[in-house]
């Protein structure tokens, strides 16, 4: 049993943060830590990932929130129990954070049963190619979002989180994947 008890992926849209995760839960010693949102469930939502709440069970929830965030009018948030019964697990559990929840989190669980790994953008045309499959964005959110990433790695090399940093590159999924369980053995 690893010593980290939960894994933190951070990162910009469309680095693979999700697809790195997805490998992970693959096996039994990965679990999704459960996130609570407001909005509705989507296909590439993962197993386990939300907890799919209206606006008005999430306001009578609020007290039991460690924290919550609103992006686009969708409220998300994770409960201080699910973080405390993570802890207690036989299994790693696996989040998928902003940097400034990362921050969050290391305050409020010990530090040495963290590691956040921050999943870096692959090259620049394999992030235009990702962003644009995705569908949904115009060229000039696509562009914003490419000046964007390079922006937070930089912060996020500058971070006091110590994290591992993974580049996930077009076509090697496993390489990424594999280089995060390593940091298991």
């Amino acid at each position: 049993m690893s010593k980290y008890k939960i894994i933190t992926l951070s990162g910009v849209t469309a680095s693979g943060k999700t697809s790195i995760a997805r490998e992970l839960i693959a096996v039994p010693e990965f679990k999704m830590l459960v996130s609570y949102t407001t909005r509705k469930p989507r296909d590439s939502d993962l197993p386990g990932e939300y907890n799919y709440v209206t606006d008005d069970e999430f306001v009578r929830q609020e007290d039991s929130f460690l924290w919550t965030n609103e992006y686009g009018g969708t409220r998300y948030a994770t409960k201080k129990q699910d973080l405390e019964d993570a802890l207690q697990a036989d299994y790693t559990s696996v989040m998928i954070l902003v940097p400034s929840k990362v921050e969050e989190l290391l305050k409020y669980v010990p530090k040495d049963s963290v590691i956040s790994v921050f999943v870096e953008t692959p090259s620049h045309g394999e992030l235009f190619r990702r962003l644009k499959g995705r569908g949904g964005l115009s060229e000039e959110q696509i562009n914003l979002r490419m000046k964007q990433s390079k922006s937070w790695e930089l912060q996020a090399r500058k971070s006091t989180i110590p994290y591992r940093f993974v580049r996930n590159p077009r076509d090697v999924l496993d390489l990424a994947v594999e280089k995060v369980r390593g940091y298991f053995n």
